[in-house]
């Protein structure tokens, strides 16, 4: 494992802290992100959950909700807040932007909700009600307004943030597979880790794979939001690389 980029005490704001759902996003992608810049310290938050799925931060803004996350990770003295460049959260997709009709109630006994690539299958229509319409208009209306905000302010300045988007699930992006069990996925994330030679292999896996959107930082947000585009294998990851560039 590469050894962990420290802050330059010479070149003000090089801190990107990456803000994930899970370890799996950490052991996945850390090693490689670190490779890119010599002149940035790479930080992971892992926030164990969907931010936004946590009832503590149900009445929230957004942005709110994003700076103490930021702050938990200030505590921990690897950086402090005048250090931070940019501000990177990555999200699962989760099929949030299907009409309700796309939402079906199963018609045999199923033990959870699951996916395909067109419709999220659920066990009652109680299920079907909180899905279609409590859980998906709650973060689609999130991811709507953070996909806009280029910046969150802080006391020593505005800092640069972008959301980035890994389709269902991280996993749906690195193996086309996103129903790998929880107990699996920080072996196969490590494993993907080490299928690479180098830093430009795993740049070119995500920049030319099927999967990469094509287009702008906004193009890419309004490709994902049509249709059941939520659930299929599509992501925007692939533009860290010239937004590490550009703060470098």
């Amino acid at each position: 494992m590469r050894k962990k980029t420290q802050a330059n005490p010479n070149k003000a704001r090089s801190v990107v802290i990456f803000i994930v759902e899970g370890k799996s996003d950490e052991n996945a992608l850390r090693n490689w992100l670190e490779e890119m810049s010599d002149t940035l310290q790479i930080e992971f938050r892992v926030v164990g959950t969907d931010p936004f799925s946590d009832p503590e931060n149900e009445r929230k803004n957004s942005e709110t909700v994003i700076k103490e996350i930021v702050k938990k990770e200030l505590t921990r003295g690897h950086f402090f807040e005048k250090d931070l460049a940019m501000i990177v959260q990555i999200t699962d997709t989760d099929g949030v932007y299907v009409y309700e009709s796309a939402v079906i109630v199963s018609e045999e006994s199923i033990e959870k909700m699951y996916y395909t690539p067109d419709n999220i299958v659920v066990k009652s229509e109680d299920e079907k009600r909180y899905i279609a319409r409590k859980r998906n208009n709650n973060k689609r209306n999130r991811l709507d307004q953070l996909c806009k905000t280029k910046q969150i302010k802080y006391k020593t300045g505005a800092i640069h943030y972008r959301i980035l988007y890994f389709s269902r699930n991280l996993e749906h992006i690195t193996h086309g597979n996103p129903d790998i069990s929880s107990d699996d996925k920080e072996e196969v994330a490590d494993e993907f880790s080490d299928r690479f030679q180098s830093a430009s292999e795993f740049k070119e896996f995500f920049k030319n794979s099927d999967f990469a959107v094509d287009g702008s930082y906004e193009d890419t947000w309004k490709f994902i939001q049509k249709d059941a585009r939520s659930l299929k294998r599509h992501s925007n990851f692939h533009l860290i690389f010239d937004l590490l560039t550009s703060i470098t």
